[in-house]
């Protein structure tokens, strides 16, 4: 089932559902600078429908940082590295540091 105007969320299966605007092509021309200026100052995606193909709209910063994101959990072994950080992260159990010039620094258990 299309969306046909309103909100989307596409799903999330790690952390959240993504919240996504969505407008037909139509609407989307017709105020074409008011989506774009919508998408950067709220980096939400726009979902843009049409009778071709549906397209998300994004800003560059936010799709550089999605393909980023893909790139580092591409590999298995990275994956689990990286959400073991995460899980690290949350429960506390991270090591503040400081860095006073480029070759000495603190650490602080947190």
């Amino acid at each position: 089932m299309k969306p046909k105007g309103g909100s989307y969320f596409a799903p999330n299966k790690r952390y959240r559902k993504i919240k996504m605007n969505v407008q037909t092509y139509s609407e989307t021309r017709a105020n074409f600078k008011a989506a774009i200026e919508s998408v950067a100052d709220r980096h939400e995606p726009l979902l843009i429908t049409s009778k071709s193909a549906d397209v998300v709209m994004m800003t560059r910063k936010d799709f550089d940082s999605m393909q980023e994101t893909m790139y580092l959990l591409s590999s298995r072994n990275n994956a689990s590295r990286l959400l073991d950080s995460i899980a690290q992260f949350e429960s506390g159990s991270v090591i503040k540091t400081e860095i006073n010039n480029e070759n000495e620094y603190e650490e602080e258990a947190r």
